[in-house]
């Protein structure tokens, strides 16, 4: 099994490398970032938006992906994390024909510009309590009704899996890092959201 991971703003950071350490043990796993495999280290959010905006925002960051995903052998885990994950979440539209497993979406913050998406890949996004700039629940209250995808709310913060994160909860990230280091639970739309994670 392949799994790939979109990471946010931060691009690769200490943390998403022990969870590639992690994953690695049991599949492929590849890191598609904005700043194409370079380790940066932003002082704070505000430096490494600027950065992702430098790189082409998210409309480059999803062809990017795209491009990655036209060519990647099957069967494949998609795991993105804010801006990683709103790039995947146009990319599961069923306008495109892709194809995967099953796709976990941390935080996706700007699929409210992309509301038009219907998502033909098994889809789990996992939310925050709120965002600070725009209303979340009339975001969830948009998305498709559909059975390939599940929308779970926790009560964190966005960016709660990132220790670069103002939003950061250690606790959580732990808890939530072991259920996705199962590669076997993660392929398994299923099963992985009757194993939701209480945190």
């Amino acid at each position: 099994m392949n799994i790939i991971i979109a990471p946010d703003i931060f691009g690769i950071t200490p943390s998403l490398n022990k969870l590639v350490k992690n994953l690695s043990k049991q599949a492929a796993v590849a890191i598609i970032d904005p700043y194409h495999g370079e380790e940066m280290a932003f002082e704070d959010e505000e430096q490494a938006y600027q950065a992702f905006l430098d790189e082409g925002g998210l409309d480059v960051y999803t062809e990017q992906l795209k491009v990655i995903l036209t060519y990647i052998e099957q069967p494949v885990v998609l795991i993105g994390f804010s801006a990683g994950a709103s790039a995947l979440w146009r990319l599961t539209d069923k306008k495109l024909g892709l194809h995967a497993r099953h796709f976990i979406g941390f935080y996706p913050g700007q699929i409210r510009h992309h509301m038009d998406v219907e998502p033909h890949i098994p889809t789990t996004l996992l939310m925050p309590k709120q965002e600070a700039h725009f209303d979340l629940q009339a975001v969830i209250k948009q998305l498709p009704a559909s059975e390939s995808l599940c929308v779970t709310q926790f009560d964190l913060a966005h960016g709660f899996m990132n220790p670069a994160s103002a939003g950061y909860d250690k606790q959580a990230s732990a808890t939530i890092e072991k259920l996705i280091s199962d590669t076997k639970l993660i392929a398994d739309p299923k099963a992985f959201r009757a194993k939701k994670p209480s945190v």
